[in-house]
């Protein structure tokens, strides 16, 4: 030069020899290029570009796996945050975080966050920083690719692609077929779709019932007397709707006792009550059957308008009858062997003699039809046909008998999601039947708590029933002669003849012009058909109460129930109450483990990956190039191969990618000569 311009005025230059493509021996031409360090100050310190962040970059891209170790420790953390969150708020209300921020000229809003808002952010990062070395590390491997053997040219997009996107992944697994380590990257590349939807389903919100704070509130009885001044005489629309219910066994929203639940679901545990209960006994074996020829109306030509004849007559021994109807309204003109079922509550009892202050004692005979077992009206509406006794009919014979008792009940009210329908689940703990009858007073006392049940436990079971509960009065006296007129009855088959009318027509000894009751009826039906529902008949061991058992004591549970209804329809500081639990619906996280595999998995494919990756690239001698563009644009190609791509410039995609894929070539590295593309 022709000055002196002193060190601050030095240029660093590099030599890039020209050579054409096709390798031709012509001169060469030398020129002076600015190296990339020409930015620096001409005073010989680092410009102002290279801040704390290029040098801090620098520090790590010397070791050359902190961005895969980095990504696999934060992905680590992200799964173990994830884990900590769900478990953290499993069986509890999922939480809502939310804050007030201020937006000038508007109204101060809110800003909230849910644990699935929570959840999808670590997912995100997680995911995010697994595939670090996911990509990173198929970008490498594209060189252990050719550095191992001679490859097609094309590997080198295939690798490319894999490492930038699902379906780049997908043609490298279905490629390689499990046969190298970068399919690992490939399933994790494909398996992270997953991640996020996997995490969500982490948790699982329902709705489920959790005790509140609202008091429910449910009617009992511990004493009745007066009959109109609780408005509930036997006779009365009260009463006759509860049984009528009962014994139609259509719906179980007769079983459901006057209440208050403020929630729609609610218990009452161990509360006590005044009720009616049944005892009930088979005397099946003491019946006799006597059957003569049946002939109905008409049959003979020569006698036409004779009554029908015959049948069976089924008779206990004490004169109760199928043909002996203890009934007014009973008309001689119709043959007694169509008459299937008889009750009766006037004569002697054979098990229950001892009783005195008890309801009533009824005895009942019902015959059934072979021909139409109960298994025919499973699961569907078919009416039961008419009928009548033969000497091959089932026979069944009880004495059951309606007494005054104290039930313990334990009371479950819910309401279906979907309707306002409720569920009522009813159960008797425990029954106190031991009575005695105070002819003084005119009053059914029943003995309780009596030497079973301390007074502790009557505090508990707040205090119910502490001073002789007992019937008496006008409503015991009404309930006596309302069950001696209904239960004294009989029914029996229609003529063919009738064919508009019902199957069957019961006769009891309600007063003339109200001779027809359905609890008879009822009874027979239901139990004919096997149609009885489970409230208040299963037994101890969940089995159903038998036949006309199951129908005597819904008919107790109907009296009951009445009596219940007339104590809570009086004025509201007068209701006789017992408080139970309600509950109220909330929302309740659970865990669903199960989701964590695809975080779980991705990762250590990511993490088998990174490890193969290191352990490749030493034994090939090979700097981590990873996914750098300047690497792959610095390789050369031998002359032999540039031969064949000299005119790539006029080439498509899918011709270059065809000229690829005839293209063999090794990557190696050797020497002080860089790494290059070679054809062996």
């Amino acid at each position: 030069m022709a000055t002196d311009a002193g060190p601050s005025s030095e240029k660093i230059t590099s030599n890039v020899t020209s050579t054409p493509v096709d390798g031709a021996s012509t001169p060469t031409t030398t020129t002076n290029m600015p190296s990339l360090k020409d930015d620096a100050d001409t005073n010989g310190t680092p410009a102002a570009k290279d801040g704390l962040f290029a040098r801090v970059s620098t520090f790590f891209g010397d070791w050359f796996y902190f961005w895969e170790v980095l990504g696999l420790v934060l992905s680590a953390a992200a799964i173990v945050s994830i884990c900590i969150v769900v478990g953290y708020f499993d069986e509890k209300p999922p939480p809502v975080w939310s804050t007030n921020i201020n937006i000038p000229t508007r109204e101060t809003q809110s800003v909230s966050l849910t644990i699935n808002s929570l959840l999808a952010i670590l997912a995100t990062l997680g995911s995010t920083c697994a595939m670090i070395p996911v990509t990173k590390g198929l970008g490498q491997l594209k060189y252990v690719w050719f550095i191992q053997q001679d490859r097609k040219l094309a590997d080198l997009e295939m690798f490319d692609s894999a490492s930038r996107g699902v379906l780049g992944s997908a043609q490298l697994v279905w490629k390689l077929r499990l046969k190298h380590l970068a399919v690992f990257g490939g399933l994790a590349s494909l398996l992270v779709l997953a991640y996020g939807p996997f995490v969500q389903n982490l948790i699982f919100i329902n709705i489920e019932y959790h005790p509140s704070n609202e008091t429910s509130q449910i009617s009992y009885v511990s004493e009745i007397s007066h009959a109109n001044a609780s408005g509930i005489l036997a006779s009365g629309a009260p009463t006759r709707y509860m049984i009528a219910s009962a014994l139609s066994d259509d719906s179980d929203e007769w079983v459901v006792p006057p209440h208050n639940c403020p929630t729609g679901e609610c218990d009452w545990e161990g509360y006590y009550t005044l009720a009616a209960c049944t005892r009930c006994t088979d005397i099946s074996d003491r019946l006799t059957r006597k059957c003569t020829p049946y002939k109905e109306a008409g049959i003979d030509p020569e006698n036409g308008e004779f009554p029908a004849s015959g049948g069976c007559e089924v008779s206990l021994p004490n004169g109760l009858s199928t043909f002996n109807i203890d009934v007014p309204t009973y008309d001689p003109a119709y043959n007694p062997g169509r008459n299937i079922m008889v009750m009766n509550t006037t004569l002697e009892p054979f098990i229950y003699t001892d009783l005195k202050g008890h309801f009533v004692t009824v005895q009942i005979i019902l015959g059934l039809d072979p021909n139409q077992p109960a298994s025919s009206f499973a699961n569907n509406t078919r009416q039961l046909s008419r009928y009548r006794i033969t000497e091959d009919s089932p026979l069944i014979a009880r004495e059951c008998a309606i007494i005054p008792c104290v039930q313990n009940q334990s009371f479950f009210l819910t309401s279906k999601p979907d309707s306002s329908i409720l569920e009522p689940e009813i159960d008797v703990l425990r029954e106190w039947t031991n009575f005695k009858w105070d002819p003084l007073a005119g009053q059914a006392l029943v003995d309780f708590p009596g030497g079973n049940i301390t007074y502790d436990d009557q505090t508990a079971a707040q205090r119910l029933l502490s001073h002789y509960p007992y019937f008496g009065g006008d409503w015991y006296r009404d309930i006596r002669d309302w069950l001696g007129l209904h239960l004294t009855a009989f029914t029996f088959g229609n003529s063919p003849e009738q064919t508009d009318w019902a199957m069957t027509v019961t006769r009891s000894r309600l007063p003339e012009g109200q001779d027809y009751d359905s609890t008879l009826a009822s009874i027979m039906n239901n139990t004919h058909t096997g149609r009885w529902r489970n409230s208040y008949c299963l037994l101890a061991d969940n089995s159903t109460r038998p036949d006309v058992e199951c129908g005597m004591h819904k008919l107790a549970a109907g009296i009951t129930n009445a009596m219940r209804t007339a104590a809570w329809e009086v004025p509201r500081n007068a209701r006789k109450i017992a408080e139970g639990q309600s509950y109220s619906p909330q929302q309740i996280c659970h865990a669903q483990w199960q989701y964590i595999s695809a975080p779980v998995v991705v990762w250590i494919l990511a993490l088998v990956l990174f490890i193969g990756v290191v352990v490749k690239t030493r034994r090939a001698k090979i700097k981590a190039w990873r996914t750098s563009p300047l690497a792959t644009l610095l390789l050369r190609l031998d002359p032999d191969s540039r031969e064949h791509l000299k005119d790539w410039q006029r080439m498509g995609d899918a011709e270059l990618r065809e000229t690829a894929e005839q293209l063999k070539l090794r990557l190696k590295v050797d020497g002080d000569e860089p790494p290059r593309f070679v054809k062996e």
